[in-house]
């Protein structure tokens, strides 16, 4: 049971003062009041009823502006994680490449040559693994080039600058 200090819901105040109108409207010869009374109550019913559906529709409209506050958040947050995993898939490639792949073709390369200068091996052998390893420089700078756009992806993602603070 609600007491005479707990707030009343909206529609039942607007309810209420509709009845204290009516009310007031009937009995006005009882209660002495005048044409000039009834019309300052009726005016500020009229009033009332006004602002308390703008405080529904701002109530609405602020549920509205949480609600989307919520999805941008979340897709905040799948951006950050993708950014982040092509990140990383990114830094692995590149670092194949730089500590496995192209260790390899020099070492390759090298013996192809030392195998030419003995006759064991041809011209055409010593120009693939030369071309072998272009290849491979040319893969290397492709993958260095997708690194640095993923972390700028990150970056993004973030909206993190080196150097620069956003609040949140």
């Amino acid at each position: 049971m609600r007491t005479l200090t707990d707030p009343i819901p909206e529609a039942e105040f607007s309810l209420g003062l509709t009845n204290f109108s009516a009310v007031c409207q009937e009995q006005s010869a009882a209660l002495g009041l005048d044409a000039g009374d009834l019309t300052a109550i009726a005016d500020a019913a009229e009033s009332l009823a006004s602002d308390l559906n703008a405080v529904a529709a701002a109530r609405a409209e602020a549920k509205a502006a949480e609600s989307e506050l919520a999805e941008a958040q979340r897709i905040a947050d799948l951006s950050k994680q993708s950014a982040l995993t092509m990140l990383q898939a990114a830094e692995s490639i590149f670092a194949a490449y730089r500590a496995d792949a192209l260790p390899k073709a020099e070492a390759l390369l090298s013996a192809m040559r030392e195998g030419y200068k003995a006759g064991l091996v041809t011209l055409v052998e010593v120009i693939e693994a030369q071309q072998t390893l272009a290849d491979l420089r040319r893969e290397r700078a492709e993958a260095l080039l997708a690194l640095r756009e993923a972390e700028l992806a990150l970056l993004a993602a973030t909206l993190a600058l080196p150097g620069v603070e956003v609040p949140r």
